[in-house]
């Protein structure tokens, strides 16, 4: 396996890619976007892939809402 794609995750998408756990706030369309979260995606990185505060989307799942990122990595065959 190989890393094949890279990005920063919102904390809903670092909590079901890391521990499989929904956000316990989570609504019914918001469960199943972070349910089809491809299961290739990694969470990697230390306090320097992380940033406490961001505006800029998540690229797991797009929202924009405001929130903390973390380095994630998406493995594969390619």
């Amino acid at each position: 396996m190989k890393v094949v794609d890279e990005g920063m995750a919102c904390v809903d998408c670092v909590m079901m890619i890391a521990n499989g756990e929904l956000p316990h706030d989570c609504d019914e369309e918001r469960q199943k976007e972070l349910e089809a979260i491809d299961i290739g995606w990694c969470v990697s990185g230390g306090d320097e892939d992380h940033d406490e505060f961001s505006w800029s989307s998540c690229d797991v799942c797009g929202s924009t809402l405001g929130g903390s990122r973390d380095k994630v990595v998406l493995l594969g065959d390619e």
